[in-house]
């Protein structure tokens, strides 16, 4: 990943050479580059792919490795949109090509989201390729996509275009590729002149509703971060999975390790609630 800062915009661009898959690397990279931009105090942060391409999602090779691989690599996905959805910095997705399954997710988890005109796909693929849609994902679908549009990209997998994207709020807008740079530079030099703590406060009290909770009133307030709130809430409940050896081991994992259960979705067997 490479990390420039102009005119006080942090400017997070990851290149692989491929893909830009999610992968190990690719999660220790930017979360370091979220650490510099705020440890630097930058007015703001514009993450961007390399040309033609966001990211296709999770790197498909580290689930080959082993099943616990594959578990940390997703859970550590699922912090970095929990990190991105709550950062307390604006956030401007420059999505320069295809945004598919996680990469998707990570567009959709910035504050601005401004894509590019172009052959380029963006979807959720998760139904299409049979896997279920865990909670923290369903919530932040929820949040973004349009509801007339809820059925045909989170049940139904269908891909969309840049232009269509916009209707179904993958994306806010689309400009010509030419032009990605000094829109998303544009974008993020405007939300970096509002005030930085009434902004970050704003955006974890909206960010919270959005996800169904609302912090109580009078002195039982309570700053929760978006994890604390997942955590909090998840805690009351635990989902009994069925199916695979890998689900299964998914699940075994979870009982020790409450942030995992954000990767758990509803099963379509029995489901226990702790009294």
């Amino acid at each position: 990943m490479d990390y420039t800062v102009n005119n006080n915009i942090a400017i997070l661009k990851f290149d692989d050479g491929k893909a830009n898959a999610v992968g190990p690397r690719f999660l220790d990279d930017i979360n370091a580059g979220l650490d510099r931009a705020q440890a630097e105090q930058v007015g703001a942060v514009i993450l961007r792919g390399r040309e033609g391409i966001f990211s296709g999602g999770f790197d498909l090779e580290e689930f080959k490795k082993s099943a616990e691989l594959g578990m940390a690599m997703v859970t550590r996905g699922f912090e970095l949109l929990l990190r991105l959805y709550s950062f307390p910095l604006p956030l401007v997705a420059a999505c320069t090509g295809h945004s598919i399954a996680m990469g998707a997710f990570i567009t959709m988890a910035c504050d601005s989201r401004i894509g590019c005109h172009g052959k380029f796909k963006i979807s959720l693929p998760e139904t299409a390729i049979g896997m279920e849609l865990p909670p923290l994902l369903l919530a932040l679908s929820a949040d973004r996509i349009s509801p007339q549009h809820m059925t045909r990209v989170a049940l139904q997998s269908e891909v969309y275009s840049p232009e269509q994207s916009i209707e179904a709020g993958f994306i806010d807008e689309a400009v010509a590729p030419e032009l990605l740079d000094a829109r998303a530079m544009d974008v993020a030099t405007t939300l970096a002149k509002l005030p930085q703590a009434q902004y970050a406060a704003n955006k974890l009290s909206i960010r919270a509703r959005a996800a169904g909770y609302e912090r109580p009133p009078g002195n039982n307030r309570k700053a929760l971060t978006l994890t604390e709130y997942h955590v909090e809430r998840l805690s009351r409940q635990c989902t009994v999975m069925t199916g695979s050896a890998f689900r299964k081991e998914w699940q075994k994992k979870a009982q020790n390790n409450i942030l995992l259960r954000l990767s758990l979705p509803p099963s379509a067997g029995a489901v226990k609630h702790n009294k």
